[in-house]
């Protein structure tokens, strides 16, 4: 089963987070829509609280940094668990990141931000290697997805907080 059939593209701009959890939900074998998960939450026009992930998937809310020695080797002994990560990241170089992909993906949103690190944005984390990570991002089209991103680039835009799934049974 490949991740990309548990993609979901998020209904609003600001709806990233509450995608994330349906997205994870589904993986999990318990879907659930964004707009029940996000009757629930306190959301605004500038986004939803990635705390609200962590209890609408029965996870936990930790924070990692780049800068640690351990960073990527707690990343995918995480996901070989089996367990998916919602992770927090800045949005401007995501955004750069995503536009070099080839062929690169379009959102109906437009762009992700025009703000150099001042907003955040998830994704899903759903799998590693050793050159890299996969993930879905709800901003995005399922077409072409899961994306990746190398070591460096996961660091480059990684905020901090992320919330680790339960893990899957079966």
């Amino acid at each position: 089963m490949t991740a990309a059939i548990h993609h979901r593209e998020q209904p609003a701009s600001h709806a990233c987070v509450p995608t994330c959890a349906a997205i994870v939900l589904s993986w999990l074998g318990r879907p659930a829509g964004e707009e029940d998960l996000r009757r629930g939450w306190l959301g605004s026009k500038r986004g939803y609280a990635i705390d609200d992930a962590a209890t609408a998937v029965g996870g936990s809310l930790v924070r990692i940094y780049p800068h640690l020695p351990s960073f990527h080797d707690d990343l995918r002994a995480r996901l070989d668990e089996p367990r998916w990560l919602i992770a927090y990241v800045f949005s401007a170089p995501m955004m750069r990141l995503t536009r070099a992909l080839q062929p690169a993906p379009v959102s109906r949103f437009g762009a992700l931000s025009r703000e150099p690190y001042g907003e955040l944005h998830a994704i899903v984390l759903v799998g590693a290697d050793g050159d890299g990570f996969e993930y879905l991002d709800p901003f995005y089209p399922a077409n072409g997805q899961p994306f990746r991103l190398t070591d460096e680039q996961i660091a480059e835009i990684w905020q901090g907080s992320m919330v680790i799934s339960p893990p899957r049974a079966g």
